[in-house]
């Protein structure tokens, strides 16, 4: 399969210039994925499918296309970065896991089928600003920042995943999975003298589907950190460097880590 990749870049002004990419990428199934797998601990009844090849699944494909500016004005004190996507993608391999009949919650076998095509369209800025800055006083530079990542990830027409000869689920146009639609980080780093330096961040995560039917979905939050921090030459070939963070500093309750569209472990209900 062919994977070309086109770039234009056109300087406007000394520093700033607009941008254009076209690309094209494949996944290929892994060895791993060409069988359908049955779990070590024995089954009742005993599953048809040890041994099966999975011969049906091809590679996925994606085509991209973005394009965006980035640049530095305001004599410099204002650099940005904003970023347009569009990527779809095709023969998205999705995971399979049946059921036996007898126990809902213990997995036969597993095995890995090709979807339908999905959709990410997306938009990423990036904004840093130095307030203020000099060579003498107490405080020697204010800079804040902000980003945003704005994420519309669906699932195309007819993405439509048979999940066993009488179960089949529909996820067209429904959200992707584990993908937060907003992520803002905006704060600010300020510079003293004598080696003292810090910053305070913000950070909002919105709500996200940990599953592909969009029926379970995390909550949205925001968090707030600080950190100190400082640096001191001792000697030509020594350095100080001290730091002191806060994490979290109202205590907002939040997911650490989410694993979606998990299949069901041997025996086990979902929790």
């Amino acid at each position: 399969m062919a994977a070309p990749h086109f770039s234009i870049n056109k300087v406007i002004r000394k520093k700033i210039s607009l941008f254009a990419n076209y690309s094209v990428g494949f996944k290929p199934p892994v060895s791993s994925y060409f069988y359908i797998t049955v779990p070590a601990v024995a089954t009742t009844p005993p599953t048809p499918a040890s041994g099966s090849l999975n011969e049906k699944l091809q590679p996925e494909k994606g085509t991209q296309i973005e394009f965006g500016a980035r640049g530095e004005i305001l004599q410099n004190k204002l650099s940005f970065e904003v970023i347009r996507f569009h990527t779809l993608f095709r023969n998205k391999m999705t995971a399979i896991a049946v059921s036996s009949p007898l126990s809902p919650n213990t997995t036969l076998y597993s095995y890995m089928v090709n979807g339908g095509t999905q959709i990410h369209n997306g938009l990423e800025l990036t904004i840093k600003y130095t307030a203020y800055e000099s060579s003498w006083g107490a405080l020697r530079m204010l800079r804040p920042f902000f980003n945003l990542t704005s994420n519309q990830f669906t699932y195309g027409d007819n993405f439509i995943i048979e999940k066993s000869a009488t179960l089949k689920e529909d996820y067209s146009h429904k959200a992707v999975a584990a993908v937060a639609k907003y992520v803002v980080n905006a704060g600010i780093d300020f510079v003293f003298n004598k080696g003292l330096s810090g910053n305070l961040t913000y950070n909002y995560r919105d709500k996200m589907p940990i599953t592909s039917l969009n029926d379970f979905y995390t909550q949205s939050f925001h968090l707030l950190n600080a950190k100190l921090s400082y640096r001191k030459d001792i000697g030509q070939h020594v350095q100080l460097d001290l730091s002191y963070g806060i994490n979290n500093i109202t205590g907002t309750k939040h997911f650490l880590m989410v694993f979606a569209n998990q299949l069901p472990e041997i025996g086990r209900a979902h929790v």
